[in-house]
Formats: C-alpha cells, sequence, structure tokens
C-alpha cells in the first residue's frame, strides 16, 4: 500500500508540474513564432533571390584595348556570379563583378574575376601583364561603361600580392573603404613602388583608383596560385 501511495503521490506532483509550467512556458507555434521573429540563418543564395535583388545594366562593361571585352556584374557580397553565369547556372569560370562596396564614383573601385589554368577566365589577359612591360606597353589603358556612363583609366602598377591571412598588409587595397588622405596616398604610393617594373605613372591621394584582381597563373606560384593575386592598378584619367 506505501508503494502505490508513493506512486501516486509522484504522479500527482509531476502532473502538477506539467500544469504549472504551461502557465510559466506556454506552447509557442514554431511557424508562428518564425514569421514574428525569423531566427538569423546563413542567406542562401538562390538564382530567384539574386535576380530579384540586383539589376543588371547589360551595358556595364570592361574593354583593354582589344584583348579584353566582359560584362560587369553587379554584386550584393554574395560573389554569385564568380561561380554563376549570365543565365544563373552554376560555371565555375563565373563572370566581372564589382565590389558590392564599391562604385566608379568612390575613390576606389574594384573588379573581380577567375583566372584558370585552362586559360579560359574572365580575366585570363591579365597573366599577360606579369613581368612583361611590352605588353603593358601596347595594353596600358581600361575603359569602363557603367550606367550609362565612361570612365578611361591609365595602368601604373602590376603586383603580385600574397595574402596569407586577414591581417595582411598585403590586403591594405582591400578591408577599408574609406581612408584618411594621407592614408590613402600612403597606400596607393606602395602598390605603385612594389610594381613588378615601372610604369611611369605618377598618382596622387586626389586620383579615383581601379583594382583588377584574379589569381595569378605563374607557373612558379603553380602550387599556391590560389593564394597568389595579380592587381592591376590604374588611375582615372
Amino acid at each position: 500500500m506505501k508503494k502505490f501511495n508513493y506512486i501516486l503521490n509522484g504522479s500527482l506532483a509531476l502532473l502538477l508540474v506539467l500544469i504549472t509550467s504551461l502557465f510559466l512556458f506556454p506552447h509557442v507555434d514554431n511557424k508562428k513564432s518564425n514569421e514574428i521573429t525569423p531566427v538569423k540563418e546563413k542567406v542562401n543564395y538562390k538564382d530567384k533571390i539574386i535576380k530579384k535583388e540586383l539589376i543588371h545594366n547589360p551595358s556595364n562593361r570592361i574593354t583593354i584595348d582589344g584583348v579584353l571585352d566582359n560584362r560587369i556584374m553587379d554584386d550584393d557580397g554574395s560573389y554569385y556570379y564568380l561561380d554563376h553565369n549570365l543565365d544563373g547556372v552554376a560555371d565555375q569560370t563565373g563572370m566581372t563583378i564589382i565590389d558590392f562596396r564599391t562604385n566608379f564614383e568612390t575613390r576606389k573601385t574594384i573588379l573581380y574575376a577567375h583566372s584558370t589554368i585552362a586559360g579560359n577566365g574572365p580575366f585570363q589577359a591579365l597573366q599577360n601583364y606579369a613581368n612583361n612591360k611590352e605588353y603593358y606597353e601596347n595594353h596600358k589603358y581600361i575603359n569602363i561603361k557603367y550606367n550609362d556612363k565612361d570612365y578611361k583609366y591609365e595602368i601604373f602598377s602590376v603586383y603580385l600580392s600574397l595574402a596569407e591571412d586577414r591581417n595582411s598588409e598585403e590586403l591594405e587595397y582591400f578591408y577599408n573603404t574609406e581612408y584618411l588622405d594621407v592614408e590613402w596616398e600612403r597606400i596607393i604610393k606602395k602598390y605603385k613602388n612594389k610594381s613588378q617594373y615601372d610604369t611611369g605613372v605618377e598618382v596622387n591621394k586626389d586620383d579615383k583608383i581601379l583594382i583588377l584582381q584574379t589569381c595569378s597563373m605563374d607557373p612558379d606560384y603553380y602550387e599556391k596560385y590560389y593564394r597568389y593575386n595579380i592587381l592591376i592598378m590604374a588611375k582615372q584619367i
């Protein structure tokens, strides 16, 4: 009988706890709750999301003296078109995109595109600038058409950059978007002085700078090519 009473009392105590919990911690419908305060998740950049948010101007292009002619795609921070084609189909060759933090009216503008071992990357032509001043002399001007405006740039530096970590000084051109005048002048002159050859083009704090970035396919860096970038830096003229 005592055993029965223990069981009964235990059951009643458990029932009391359950009833109390309903008042203290009311049931929340997950679906309704998520609609009101959605849980932050990693964004899934599906084709329809990208195409809805980004309106691409088909006339946005970059050309370099007959050796490069690419459409420029806008970006939202997902780098979507670095591994998709114009139709939204996955394609490791990708397209040329503009850094979502910049535009051609800002102090610096960065364009990215792949170079490939197969030789068919959108920025493949940039490989020819490495240690080749004669090529530079014949292809030193970059033309941009963006949102119905025309921009022209002259290359002042060709630099092979090794970026081993986020805090590397090699990345001074990349992580910040705002610079004090004195800091900006120091940075662009640093990259000018690091050029593989002297272009003879002077730069100063008032210049608007275009940076083209792609992976180096230089055979000397074949095993590590994904860590090396060719930077083609140009000033607006």
